[in-house]
């Protein structure tokens, strides 16, 4: 065990994470389960995304290096499902072969462990992932970095005991951490997404709820200018969804233009007093009226 060590490995983890983060962006809506063909595509990015951390590694002798494919494969098992795993774990694998070298087969082994208990893991966890935690996902890490470790043992000629010397300590002190953190932005991005989902059908209720109401709903934003009003709305006043669309507000209004375009079908009585309502809004105050609509 040395300092280079844990700055090789440490540097391996950092890039693995950056490229873990790229992918979070790139493919911002991905979903738990997908058709075939994106399947496909998500593996061929994790899969390059793989390469990319294999072409960086950490060299301890001719033909054994470690980088961090370990990881990626882990948790692409656990949150991407069979398919996406076994292109990458494909991809990671034949280019290990063709780095070749004494570790080469172990290297493969190592891919195929890691992408076993990754899957392994999904299967067994029973709960949908966004719930899963550090714990877990520090278990993971733990689970697939001790595999790898006792599968240095079949490095050749005793080679696997100076690896174990001189990398256990890194390994399960970096491993498992990169693990969890590559893990726990792949949750966040589950919360992400599973709480846009749930306000997205909560308007949807809240539109449909509406239309099948005849109450009649306004709502104008002081500060946005955004103007929504409910189908019994606009059956009270006789006016059509165009009609109120193109006479209240267009892409191009501001919030002053907006409120002019809406101020046309209130009673002229009712204007001014509605226009300084609306000022005093903008500077925190609260007001509630009656006004007559045209």
């Amino acid at each position: 065990m040395n300092l280079q060590s844990f700055l090789g490995l440490f540097q391996n983890v950092s890039l693995l994470l950056a490229a873990g983060l790229l992918f979070d962006v790139s493919v911002g809506r991905w979903r738990d389960r997908r058709p075939l063909p994106a399947q496909v595509g998500t593996g061929v990015l994790l899969g390059f995304i793989g390469l990319a951390v294999m072409l960086t590694p950490w060299t301890f002798g001719p033909g054994i290096v470690f980088d961090t494919r370990s990881v990626l494969i882990a948790v692409s098992g656990l949150f991407f499902g069979t398919v996406p795993t076994l292109i990458t774990v494909f991809m990671t694998g034949v280019f290990r072969l063709y780095q070749g070298g004494v570790g080469a087969w172990t290297g493969v082994s190592v891919i195929v462990a890691s992408g076993a208990i990754g899957l392994l893991w999904r299967h067994l966890y029973r709960r949908p992932l966004y719930r899963i935690t550090w714990k877990g996902l520090a278990l993971l890490g733990l689970a697939v970095h001790v595999t790898m470790l006792a599968l240095m043992l079949t490095l050749p000629q005793g080679v696997g005991w100076a690896v174990l010397e001189s990398i256990g300590l890194p390994v399960m002190t970096i491993y498992p951490l990169g693990t969890m953190l590559m893990g726990l932005l792949l949750v966040n991005r589950l919360e992400r997404r599973r709480t846009e989902e749930a306000l997205r059908r909560s308007e949807e209720r809240f539109q449909l709820a509406m239309g099948a109401r005849r109450d009649g709903l306004w709502d104008y934003d002081a500060r946005s200018g955004e103007i929504y009003y409910s189908p019994g709305y606009l059956a009270m006043l006789g006016y059509t969804a165009r009609e109120m669309v193109t006479g209240l507000t267009s892409s191009d209004d501001s919030p002053i233009a907006s409120l002019k375009r809406w101020l046309e079908y209130l009673h002229p009585e009712d204007r001014d007093r509605v226009h300084a309502t609306r000022l005093d809004c903008l500077e925190g105050a609260r007001d509630e009226f009656e006004m007559e609509f045209r």
